[in-house]
């Protein structure tokens, strides 16, 4: 488990070097059954969406390139429990590789709030850093996806619809 503290980074750094205050209009309600969050998913606060997952939320922290530099903790859902609130027009996507993974981005702000993961294309990847404050609690588990061929196969059951109950 991860400090909800240590994931409050990046919205200190965006507030330090952008000069703005998030905005505290969001519910975190957790229930037996699971945790709804509407979110604030970028620094401009054009995107915005509601998850439905299972508490604690079930994380990764990648060590690829992209994950590292970008500082992407990832929650894979089902599509079920994603709903896009807001934004949509504000959205771009970037494929490579093999074009399956469809990588989101506002692009006013440049925050990669969700993407559409390559393990996972039936589901949804959401960046836990983009998520309202507090969480009730995640259990981070390390994913080595610098060997991604060789790891992937065990985050491919993660957006099965049991997922969110």
């Amino acid at each position: 488990n991860v400090p909800v503290g240590e994931l409050d980074l990046a919205t200190t750094w965006y507030q330090n070097v952008f000069d703005f205050q998030v905005q505290q209009t969001f519910d975190i309600q957790t229930q037996t059954s699971g945790l709804t969050s509407k979110a604030l998913v970028s620094a401009c606060g054009k995107v915005r969406f509601n998850i439905q997952a299972n508490a604690p939320l079930q994380c990764q922290q990648c060590n690829c390139s992209i994950c590292r530099a970008a500082g992407f903790i990832h929650l894979i859902l089902p599509l079920a429990g994603f709903t896009l609130l807001s934004g949509a027009d504000s959205l771009s996507t970037y494929t490579f590789n093999t074009h399956i993974a469809q990588h989101t981005f506002c692009r006013f702000c440049g925050i990669k709030p969700f993407y559409t993961p390559r393990s996972n294309p039936q589901g949804i990847d959401i960046n836990v850093n983009c998520l309202d404050l507090p969480l009730p609690g995640i259990q981070l588990e390390a994913f080595d996806g610098i060997n991604w061929e060789q790891n992937a196969h065990t985050l491919a059951t993660l957006s099965d619809t049991k997922a969110i109950k």
